[in-house]
C-alpha cells in the first residue's frame, strides 16, 4: 500500500517524492498528489460525474452522517483512519464509508488533504475572472463602490 506523511507543503513534497518511486501501474489509480484534470479524467470513465470519486464519497457522507457535528471541517480526525481511507482510494477502490462507519471529522479531514495536496491552484488565473464573473462578489465593482462612498 502507498502511504505518505506531513503537513502543508511538507506533506505535498512528501507526496511528490513518494509519486515518483511509484511503478506506472500503481501511479494510475492514485487520487492524492496528482493533478485535478487527471482525477477528474479517471471520474469521467466510471460515469456521468465530474467530480473525483473521493470528493463526492466524503461530500456525502459529511452531509449525511456529520452536518451537525460541531467544527466539522476543523476538527482533525484519526490520523491512522485518514492514512487507512487514504491507502483505500489511492489503490483505486471505491470506498462505501457510511458501512465502514469512519469518524465524519476524519472524513472531512480526508477531503482536506486531498484538496492541500493538488499541485495546482483550482483557481487559476485564467479562470479567475469567470468565477467572479459567475458570482455576486465583483473585487472591481466592490473598490468602485468603496471609491464612490
Amino acid at each position: 500500500m502507498v502511504s505518505f506523511a506531513g503537513k502543508g507543503k511538507d506533506e505535498t513534497e512528501a507526496t511528490k517524492g513518494k509519486v515518483e518511486a511509484l511503478t506506472l501501474d500503481q501511479k494510475k489509480n492514485l487520487v492524492f498528489g496528482v493533478p485535478l484534470a487527471d482525477v477528474v479524467a479517471k471520474a469521467r470513465a466510471l460515469g456521468p460525474l465530474e467530480i473525483p470519486l473521493l470528493v463526492r464519497r466524503c461530500i456525502d457522507y459529511v452531509e449525511a452522517v456529520g452536518i451537525k457535528e460541531e467544527g466539522i471541517y476543523r476538527i482533525s480526525g484519526n490520523q491512522s483512519d485518514q492514512k487507512e481511507l487514504r491507502e483505500r482510494f489511492d489503490a483505486g477502490h471505491d470506498v462505501d464509508l457510511p458501512n465502514l462507519k469512519y469518524d465524519p471529522h476524519c472524513v472531512a479531514g480526508l477531503l482536506k488533504s486531498f484538496l492541500r495536496e493538488i499541485p495546482e491552484p483550482i483557481l487559476t488565473a485564467k479562470l479567475r475572472l469567470d468565477f467572479f464573473s459567475s458570482s455576486s462578489w465583483n473585487p472591481s465593482l466592490l473598490l468602485l463602490k468603496k471609491l464612490l462612498g
